[in-house]
């Protein structure tokens, strides 16, 4: 397999239909294209896959600010664009 920046991987045996391409750029646009190899040489390319992005870390959150409470603080901020979020972690120093 080989994506359309030149990163490859390769199965270990014909019947393995999937692997991993790794070394992947976060936030580029990548497509793949398949190859068969047997004792006489490698075929043609498959067509390209669909186009798929990895996920990059997302940007810091904004406009952080925080209101006393009694033995507490309520804090807020304007979440980051990015797809994918997961969760947010709110830290406390002192």
């Amino acid at each position: 397999m080989t994506s359309d920046h030149g990163q490859t991987c390769t199965t270990p045996d014909g019947s393995t239909t999937s692997c991993t391409v790794s070394g992947l750029t976060n936030g580029t646009a990548y497509t793949f294209t398949v190859t068969a190899t047997n004792g006489d040489g490698t075929g043609a390319a498959s067509a390209a896959s669909n186009s798929v992005t990895p996920i990059a870390v997302p940007d810091a959150p904004t406009g952080v600010s925080a209101t006393a409470g009694n033995a507490s603080a309520a804090v807020s901020w304007t979440a980051p664009s990015e797809r994918g979020l997961a969760h947010h972690r709110v830290h406390g120093d002192q």
